[in-house]
């Protein structure tokens, strides 16, 4: 004996599993008919005319008389474009990507200045910076490099008393720290 459903059960739950959904035919609208704007109006030939005006009302600045371009403006000579620039609203322009770098002032150095700047370097190059002379002088680090450059003596004890800084700090190092940098500077020379 089979054990199942009924019959007339079976068929019921297989219609409805089998059974797809239908959707309703899609219901379009003519854009230009269903536009509150549009004009239509039936010629005597038996064609129809839509007339459609666009969206937005033309501003003075888009037309071809006045265009908003600067690009599609006529050329003018460079008097007449003065008297134009003085009566049109200025540009905004977008802000800066980056600081401008502001400097205390662009006075200009007498050779006396850097002279004083040459002897001070030289009777101690690691306490007067570039940076440290630019406040004293009120002018730009920059213009120290330039104009005052360290001396090949005083640029060697520089490096020779940074090293012996960099050593003392490389005598506290662990072993494993040690192991890492030697194997680094090993692996730099395979490069």
């Amino acid at each position: 004996m089979r054990l199942g459903l009924s019959p007339s059960f079976r068929n019921v739950a297989r219609g409805y599993a089998t059974r797809r959904a239908v959707k309703p035919p899609p219901k379009i609208v003519d854009p230009l008919l269903s536009s509150p704007s549009a004009e239509v109006s039936d010629l005597p030939d038996g064609t129809t005319f839509i007339h459609r005006p666009p969206p937005t009302v033309p501003s003075p600045f888009s037309t071809t008389l006045l265009p908003s371009s600067p690009l599609l403006r006529p050329s003018v000579s460079t008097a007449s474009s003065a008297s134009q620039r003085t009566d049109q609203k200025e540009v905004p322009v977008p802000p800066r990507m980056h600081k401008e770098r502001i400097f205390p002032t662009n006075r200009v150095l007498a050779e006396a200045d850097f002279e004083k700047m040459r002897q001070l370097r030289a009777s101690n190059p690691t306490y007067y910076t570039r940076i440290r002379l630019g406040k004293q002088f009120n002018c730009p680090p920059f213009l120290v490099a330039q104009k005052v450059p360290l001396d090949t003596k005083s640029r060697k004890a520089a490096i020779e008393q940074l090293d012996a800084k960099h050593e003392e700090i490389r005598s506290k190092w662990g072993e494993r720290k040690s192991m890492i940098i030697a194997i680094r500077k090993k692996r730099r020379e395979y490069w």
